[in-house]
Formats: C-alpha cells, sequence, structure tokens
C-alpha cells in the first residue's frame, strides 16, 4: 500500500466514523428544545440526569454549543457533495442553534 493509498482509505474511514457520530448526535433529544446533546457518560452511555448536577441537562455552556455550532457548520461543508441529507441535517440544526445563541445575545 503506498502512502497516497493509505491516506485515502484514512479520509474514507475517519469521514465513516465522523458521519456515524454526527448522525448519533442529531438523533439525540435537543436541550432545551436546540441545543446539542452530547450530556452522557461516555464510559457507561448512561444519560447523565438531573442529579448530576452540571454535568446534567440543565446546565447549558454556551461555549460548548458555540464549538458545536462551528462543527456542524464544517461538517456540514464537507458533506454537502458525500452526503446530502446529512449536510442538510446538519445545516438544520446548525441555524437553529445559531438563532437561539444570538438570542441570548440579544
Amino acid at each position: 500500500m503506498t502512502d497516497a493509498d493509505f491516506i485515502a482509505a484514512a479520509r474514507t474511514t475517519y469521514a465513516a466514523a465522523n458521519a456515524g457520530t454526527l448522525r448519533w448526535m442529531l438523533a439525540r433529544p435537543a436541550l432545551h428544545g436546540v441545543y446539542l446533546n452530547t450530556k452522557l457518560n461516555s464510559i457507561t452511555l448512561a444519560d447523565y440526569g438531573v442529579a448530576d448536577g452540571v454535568r446534567g441537562p440543565d446546565f447549558t455552556y454556551g461555549w460548548i454549543q458555540g464549538r458545536g455550532l462551528e462543527a456542524l457548520v464544517r461538517h456540514a461543508g464537507f458533506f454537502a457533495s458525500r452526503d446530502a441529507a446529512l449536510s442538510d441535517a446538519l445545516d438544520a440544526r446548525g441555524r437553529a442553534l445559531y438563532a437561539a445563541l444570538a438570542e441570548l445575545q440579544g
């Protein structure tokens, strides 16, 4: 296998892994109706609850949501020519998140 072959295969693998993760994230219920929800224990995969304090769903961190918005936009662009349905879903979620964050800025 040449270096170019390895890089091409790695790109395909990483794109598939990212697509799977993004679909998982989009399928999770939004926090407070609009915010990205990745609040789960990474070892047990159990959702964090109110009893988990600052890890729980009652605490939303703007900077994390902002980074999430950045990821949605960049990945929507990447998948636009590879998976239009995923790109459209990312774009729609990103637009809703942007509107919510902009409203917080007042």
